[in-house]
């Protein structure tokens, strides 16, 4: 079994190594790549990539970490609550009777649940193109995909020149 993620955030798309411990639980690693999920040729691709290789074997770390410290440090951002709230997250588990696809919905609290309307079970032989294609084209959809909009300039006017004089001042 291999398992891949891929979050959507901001309008852009974040894809760490997912490695295997020993303990057989899998973790978030280095290297981690973000892409600009308009630059759909670069997006697909490194999508491919991760999902035709196995997962890297690593030790089982010694006290738990943050989920997904390095998918925030990548972002710059420090708290996974704030990230959750405006994300999506894409896990692949190709297995060898099937492969699943799922991505997260919001729960009542505004975080990640599973949700089995967004759950696929799909043939085992399924290209890594392929899946790549079905979770780019479903990440399109999503509010999540737009880039966060740039706040509004803020217009100042220049103070008012002479004043011309009121109507009955003339």
């Amino acid at each position: 079994m291999t398992l891949a993620r891929f979050y959507l955030h901001g309008g852009q798309v974040i894809m760490p190594t997912v490695a295997q411990t020993e303990a057989g639980f899998y973790t978030d690693v280095e290297p981690v790549s973000v892409v600009d999920i308009r630059d759909a040729q670069l997006v697909k691709e490194s999508m491919q990539a991760m999902l035709a290789r196995p997962n890297p074997q690593i030790p089982t770390p010694a006290a738990p970490a943050e989920p997904g410290s390095v998918v925030l440090d990548a972002l710059g951002l420090k708290k996974w609550i704030a990230f959750e709230k405006h994300a999506v997250l894409y896990t692949v588990h190709r297995r060898q009777d099937d492969t699943v696809v799922y991505a997260t919905g919001r729960g009542a609290d505004g975080m990640w649940i599973r949700r089995k309307d967004r759950e696929s079970h799909l043939a085992s032989d399924r290209s890594a193109a392929d899946l790549a294609d079905t979770i780019y084209s479903d990440m399109l959809r999503q509010p999540e995909a737009s880039p966060p909009a740039a706040p509004a300039p803020l217009m100042l006017l220049p103070p008012p020149k002479d004043k011309p004089p009121a109507e009955e001042e003339r």
